[in-house]
């Protein structure tokens, strides 16, 4: 479900400036994606307690659940130059949640596409990872928009 080629069709141009420095653009994807999809429980959506929808099924019918903002985080974050980061599935505050980290940063970072908001990775232990999925090797280098 790693998919930036379903995701750029919804990005603007103008979304990330090009000049921003990397955690800043970490900072607008996160809340650009937090603004495009409403939180929906895959219960309400899918009548099933758990489907990962593709991204641009996300972003076409903007709800879905924390994985699902997740998943167009984590696949749109190559289309503005930011490092591809790691899909995490874990808990917050002991519920299931899944977020973005970008551990290959000088100051690793988090993002949050929930709550719209990116923290500092080792300052965040309310964020309990179980599982960390990096993007598959066919998925290349930066893609230029």
């Amino acid at each position: 479900l790693y998919a930036p080629h379903e995701v750029m069709p919804f990005l603007r141009p103008y979304l990330v400036p090009a000049f921003s420095s990397i955690p800043e653009r970490i900072g607008q994807l996160t809340r650009w994606v937090h603004s495009a999809v409403t939180w929906t429980s895959d219960m309400g959506k899918w009548h099933m307690p758990d489907y990962w929808q593709a991204p641009a099924v996300t972003l076409a019918h903007g709800t879905g659940d924390c994985e699902d903002q997740a998943l167009v985080l984590w696949s749109a974050a190559p289309l503005v130059g930011l490092p591809k980061g790691l899909l995490v599935i874990g808990e917050l505050h002991g519920r299931g949640h899944a977020w973005i980290e970008f551990p290959e940063l000088p100051i690793p970072l988090l993002a949050d596409a929930t709550s719209g908001t990116v923290f500092v990775r080792d300052l965040a232990p309310q964020f309990v990872p179980r599982l960390r999925v990096g993007a598959p090797a066919w998925a290349g280098g930066p893609i230029r928009v």
